[in-house]
């Protein structure tokens, strides 16, 4: 349990992001980020005129966290995402709405699941603003691929030598 954010348990995470284990620790830990300017509560609301088309566009197209072309090919496109910079669990468990402009962002299939549900520490300076909360979530989406690729790098050459084979 990390003792500076009540709930979160870290479960391996990186630069000290963790998952909110319960609703009563995302209560917890709402009341410690509410303070912070709420950002993700800002543009317009996600609705039948505005959508995914008006999400991806501001985006350019791109992953926010890698920008990886989400058109480049109908795979990439097809595996896109709208993510919840702060995740739905932690805003619905506070009886939040979620789709404001601001809190969705164009996203590949890889850095959603990387990101999932973690959220940075209640204390980051990153929760006052977009940008900072983007920035912060693509060191950690990196340094889960490094944690990945270093699991995972000797099965990895081992396939490619054989295939080379």
């Amino acid at each position: 349990m990390n003792t500076t954010n009540p709930g979160i348990k870290n479960q391996r995470a990186p630069r000290d992001f963790g998952r909110l284990a319960s609703d009563e620790a995302r209560r917890d830990f709402w009341r410690l980020i509410s303070r912070s300017g709420k950002w993700w509560y800002t543009g317009a609301a996600k609705d039948a005129q505005r959508g995914w088309p008006q999400i991806f566009d501001r985006d350019k197209w791109r992953c926010v966290y890698c920008s990886s072309d989400l058109v480049g090919s109908m795979d990439n496109f097809a595996a896109s995402t709208e993510e919840h910079l702060v995740p739905q669990s932690l805003m619905q468990a506070n009886g939040q709405p979620v789709n404001f402009e601001n809190n969705m962002a164009a996203c590949c299939r890889t850095c959603n699941a990387f990101k999932s549900d973690f959220v940075p520490p209640a204390n980051s300076p990153c929760w006052k603003n977009r940008k900072a909360y983007i920035k912060e979530c693509q060191k950690f989406i990196a340094a889960m691929r490094l944690e990945r690729f270093n699991l995972y790098a000797e099965h990895i050459k081992a396939a490619l030598t054989k295939r080379a084979q």
